[in-house]
């Protein structure tokens, strides 16, 4: 057992090994590569309760104790986690979550889970997912809660969009939905199997409506002219009783 006085400061050469509890009252200044094992705690309510800066005295990860927040490249979290970053004219990715594994028969996903309860293994809310489909394709997929996780809408890597359930839109304009198309026609297809030939579509080409039926007949053709053309063999007019001369 060695006491030492360092009242008036001092310096230790070689190794020092301490059991025991140390107990450090002030301020601390370490200059050295350390190593912990072990458990280690920081009990402290303050903004900056721990803070880790670049050399130039830049903020990169700051712990705020007194409002439970952590902050990446900001010094003044203002969210429980906040990221800060980037510049202009360019794109930032401020968040990565990958997943370990490389599978591509749609085995594979990677989610963010939006939980809103306060179960800790709690799937109320919402889940965002990235599907690897294929060695060059995934999918982005988003998923709802009604009783369970179901889902919702579909993003394909083939650019297609796909929903699972009614859809409902709304508009303060004229135009509640509006299709483009790149190519020299546009079109929507309303099926009622699993056959793309048994749908029925809405098709727009160089300023000529057509619909169709049975997949491919076409059953009336809207000109720009105004002029109404009908492929069948007959028109049928029904009016109310009322309405007949």
């Amino acid at each position: 057992h060695i006491t030492e006085d360092f009242g008036n400061g001092g310096t230790i050469d070689g190794d020092l090994t301490i059991s025991g509890d140390l107990t450090v009252s002030g301020g601390g200044s370490l200059s050295f590569d350390e190593i912990i094992e072990g458990t280690s705690q920081i009990k402290v309510t303050d903004t900056s309760a721990f803070l880790v800066e670049k050399a130039d005295g830049t903020d990169v990860f700051v712990v705020d104790t007194n409002n439970s927040r952590v902050g990446i490249g900001i010094s003044s979290p203002n969210v429980t986690n906040h990221i800060f970053g980037g510049s202009a004219s360019q794109e930032n990715i401020l968040l990565k979550v990958q997943s370990n594994a490389v599978t591509n028969d749609g085995s594979l996903s990677t989610s963010i889970l939006l939980a809103n309860s306060t179960a800790v293994d709690s799937t109320h809310g919402a889940k965002i997912q990235a599907i690897r489909t294929g060695s060059g394709t995934d999918d982005l997929v988003f998923h709802t809660f009604n009783s369970s996780l179901a889902e919702a809408m579909r993003l394909g890597s083939d650019k297609s969009a796909t929903f699972s359930g009614t859809i409902t839109a709304t508009s303060a304009s004229d135009n509640v939905a509006k299709f483009e198309s790149s190519d020299a026609i546009a079109r929507v297809v309303i099926e009622d199997s699993d056959s793309e030939n048994n749908g029925n579509w809405i098709a727009v080409q160089n300023d000529v409506m057509s619909f169709a039926t049975n997949g491919s007949n076409t059953a009336l053709t809207l000109g720009s002219d105004q002029s109404a053309t009908f492929s069948g063999t007959q028109v049928n007019i029904q009016t109310a009783t009322s309405d007949r001369p």
